[in-house]
């Protein structure tokens, strides 16, 4: 039995798929810390992993733990989630 990145995030795959899609910056809340705002792009997802792609070409990858606490994601991606995609 595998964790899926989305189980670890808390959010559905779908959301989680669009997030990736979308290449959008996202809002991390961690556990006792102020929030992390991500200002790239996320470009590949493996495991608890998300790699972002920064301004100059530079690529971060950021480890995701249990201290995750949420995402702060987009509206555009929530509607377009919701909405039939067929």
């Amino acid at each position: 039995m595998t964790t899926e990145p989305s189980k670890t995030l808390g959010i559905s795959s779908q959301i989680y798929d669009a997030l990736i899609e979308s290449k959008q910056s996202v809002t991390f809340y961690t556990m006792g810390i102020q929030p992390i705002k991500i200002t790239g792009v996320i470009i590949s997802k493996c495991g608890c992993e998300i790699t972002l792609s920064q301004t100059g070409g530079r690529h971060m990858t950021i480890i995701l733990e249990h201290s995750v606490m949420s995402l702060i994601i987009p509206n555009p991606i929530l509607d377009r989630v919701q909405s039939p995609s067929s």
